[in-house]
């Protein structure tokens, strides 16, 4: 919803680690729940360590560049961070995660509309794990790059979305 280029924060990913998380995981012994960082499995702290395994299987650091108006899709499991900026260019975007809504349980799409009503944001995950965004860790506050909060800051957008079949359907709250 801004430009991002290179010194302006943003998504990171190391290109093509998807490709090797079976064998770093076989290697280290598996999943290591100290290294979650939230709700089960939402997140992973890579050590240096893991980090050196994927980079010694080719996978390099790219920082994602570009401008108002792009879309950026990728594969999530790819491992990726946000970059903090070194520039003075306000970072604005919307990260939005799909998949089938049949992945969902009743239960899980009832907490997705709950968190959708309050306008807050959840976890990586589109179908488990709903936590909405809690005023500490999930709930971080806009900053500028110098760090101080952005006076933008809000609790609800400046305009609400009009709650249509389509948008609910978006949500998946509604089939």
């Amino acid at each position: 919803m801004s430009p991002n280029g290179p010194s302006d924060g943003g998504l990171v990913v190391l290109a093509g680690s998807h490709k090797h998380h079976k064998q770093h995981f076989d290697q280290i012994g598996g999943f290591r729940p100290e290294q979650d960082q939230g709700a089960t499995e939402n997140g992973y702290d890579y050590t240096d360590e893991d980090v050196a395994f994927y980079h010694a299987q080719g996978c390099k650091e790219v920082k994602i560049c570009a401008n108002a108006g792009d879309l950026i899709l990728w594969d999530s499991r790819t491992i990726h961070w946000n970059a903090s900026p070194v520039g003075e260019q306000i970072r604005f975007i919307s990260y939005v995660c799909y998949c089938p809504r049949n992945m969902a349980s009743e239960g899980e799409l009832a907490r997705k509309l709950e968190v959708f009503q309050a306008r807050k944001g959840s976890t990586h995950w589109p179908n488990m794990n709903v936590i909405p965004a809690d005023g500490t860790k999930h709930d971080a506050l806009p900053c500028r790059p110098n760090g101080s909060v952005d006076p933008a800051n809000r609790l609800r957008p400046f305009i609400e979305p009009e709650e249509t079949p389509t948008v609910m359907r978006l949500v998946g709250v509604r089939g």
